[in-house]
């Protein structure tokens, strides 16, 4: 079933519920701008959805993901990038005809390691990163792949990564005849969180918001057209924060669940909460779920319930939703990750370790790139994890303790 709340029936339904608060994030008028939302503050932070444009992964020593900005205001022209037909710099690209909506490379929204330009990667070779292949004598990832990028006012460019060594990540792009190239370096060492943001514009990386949780913003996804076909569509939805995990729970009385029913149940998969909270009835305007409620785990641990009371639209971009404490594990000196991590031998054929400074018991989750769940171990540092049974290709890691929280990626030969 569907609601269609409006603001004076949600207060008066926060003043009979004591542990509940009430928030509101907006995403700004014509969907303009992206939210970075910390469900324990309540406070937001907005960048414009033109404020940079590509991004790159840096969440761990083995990962090399590239990101499109794929937020766009309404009616307005998206950025896009498609694959070039040639993997020669020199050759100018003439033809921008074959450069379609149906081409376009899309962010599977999955994991904060795979972006847009990972898409295009031989799913059979673990060494494969889409825009290059990961050499294990140099321990280099080499660039092979040209992209042709689209930005937002018509005009095309190619782009290329060179290289990715040392944590630096080495890029150009150029008009399409070869003209006015650019190089340019990203250190993953400058990351505040899992990814480092690049503008177009600006020539330069871009500051992001940094403690949050979740992330209101517009993206692309595919979307069932009815006679068993997909299409990608752009929509409005929620993200998980690197290290953040929930669970849907659905057909439910949301002020009658219990979280303990669904601690098997969370998932780290961005979309996770996604954008079908919602819906549009050309009569009535935006409803929202009556019977669905959301479990949100943060990155040092503390559980919230989360459930949508009332969704805007493009008028104002303002989504209204009720937040509860459940548990709170967290305190004011917890860090909210833990970098002093090691995971090796990385590749591996048969077992892992996590080297550490830490004698806390660790909890490991291992997820495929679809962010499946494949396994869940309990252990301690530099304890061997088994991964003689799982077939070869790039595994997500998340190691969890009462201390920290920390994601790393696994590569099984």
């Amino acid at each position: 079933m569907k609601k269609n709340f409006t603001l004076p029936v949600i207060l008066l339904f926060y003043l009979s519920t004591i542990t509940a608060q009430i928030d509101q994030v907006s995403v700004g008028a014509s969907y303009s701008q992206q939210a970075y939302y910390s469900v324990s503050t309540g406070e937001v932070e907005v960048v414009e959805n033109e404020a940079w444009d590509i991004a790159f992964s840096a969440a761990g020593q083995q990962d090399a993901g590239i990101f499109l900005n794929e937020s766009v205001s309404f009616m307005a022209a998206p950025l896009q990038v498609f694959l070039a037909d040639t993997e020669d710099w020199s050759l100018p690209l003439t033809d921008t005809d074959v450069f379609t909506d149906d081409v376009t490379l899309h962010n599977p929204e999955t994991n904060w390691t795979e972006g847009a330009m990972n898409t295009v990667r031989d799913e059979t070779s673990p060494f494969d990163y889409g825009w290059g292949v990961y050499n294990p004598q140099t321990n280099i990832v080499e660039g092979t792949k040209i992209y042709v990028i689209k930005k937002r006012d018509g005009s095309f460019i190619k782009f290329r990564v060179d290289n990715l060594s040392g944590g630096i990540y080495s890029f150009r792009y150029a008009n399409l005849d070869g003209s006015s190239e650019s190089s340019f370096e990203i250190d993953k060492s400058i990351a505040n969180g899992a990814l480092v943001y690049f503008s177009f514009d600006t020539e330069d990386e871009v500051d992001m918001p940094t403690d949050y949780d979740l992330i209101f913003q517009r993206y692309t996804t595919a979307l069932d057209a009815g006679d068993g076909s997909f299409i990608e569509y752009t929509v409005t939805g929620v993200l998980l924060a690197p290290d953040v995990k929930a669970v849907s729970v659905d057909g439910v009385d949301p002020s009658n669940v219990n979280e303990s029913d669904y601690t098997d149940q969370y998932s780290s998969l961005m979309t996770t909460i996604g954008h079908d909270w919602k819906s549009f009835d050309f009569q009535s305007g935006w409803l929202i779920d009556e019977d669905r409620t959301y479990f949100i785990k943060t990155a040092v641990g503390d559980i919230y319930q989360i459930t949508f009371f009332d969704f805007e639209g493009s008028s104002t971009g303002i989504t209204t939703l009720e937040k509860t404490l459940i548990t709170s594990v967290s305190t004011s000196d917890t860090p909210r990750l833990d970098h002093s991590l090691k995971l090796y031998p990385n590749p591996t054929t048969e077992y892992f370790m996590i080297d550490m400074m830490t004698e806390t018991p660790l909890e490991i989750s291992i997820l495929d790139n679809s962010g499946r769940l494949i396994n869940v171990v309990k252990t301690i540092s530099n304890s061997p994890v088994s991964v003689s049974n799982l077939s070869s290709g790039i595994y997500n890691i998340s190691i969890n303790s009462s201390e920290f929280i920390k994601s790393s990626r696994l590569i099984i030969k």
